[in-house]
């Protein structure tokens, strides 16, 4: 019996090596989701964070349907046959779809309009508008995180929620956005 207690130790060593060996140092995540009710984690202050998750699915939503849109018009003023003048408003992002929905000679509700034409302009005007607000709420919401405590804090002109600059020229326009 007194030769079975540390044969039975050895065994558990080898089978769980966190047991009976030295604990290696834990390595603690850089950042904790906030939760409401639960208390503060030790070693981790409270940070807020602009919400980039929504803001990258709201461009890419956008992105996405303003390419479709571009592509679409590019082919549609091209082609022969076509009047260009009905499908130039969709390369405007977000109301182009509307635009040709009204002002198209083929595109509409009516008995001489393409039903199926103006589904499709509705789908994707809803689409571009989807996206641009999903992509403007997540810059103008922030959510709380906890942040490990030796982390240094950013600077404050660094930790400003970003704001988006729009710039129009005679010649073109740009986004211009700073993270």
């Amino acid at each position: 019996m007194a030769g079975l207690l540390p044969a039975l130790a050895a065994l558990t060593a080898l089978t769980l090596p966190g047991v009976a060996s030295a604990q290696e140092p834990v390595v603690l995540p850089r950042t904790l989701p906030f939760l409401d009710k639960a208390p503060p984690p030790p070693g981790y202050r409270l940070e807020m964070r602009p919400n980039t998750t929504m803001s990258v699915v709201g461009a890419s939503i956008f992105g996405g349907a303003y390419v479709s849109s571009v592509l679409l018009a590019g082919t549609l003023v091209t082609v022969e046959g076509n009047n260009p003048e009905d499908w130039a408003a969709l390369f405007a992002p977000i109301v182009g779809p509307f635009v040709t929905m009204g002002t198209g000679e083929d595109v509409g509700f009516g008995p001489r309009g393409n039903a199926t034409a103006a589904v499709l302009l509705l789908v994707d005007g809803v689409t571009q508008v989807t996206g641009a607000a999903l992509f403007i709420a997540g810059l103008m919401t922030d959510h709380k995180i906890w942040v490990r405590g030796d982390i240094p804090l950013k600077p404050q002109a660094e930790r400003a929620t970003p704001v988006p600059e729009l710039m129009i020229g005679l010649r073109g326009a740009g986004l211009r956005m700073r993270f």
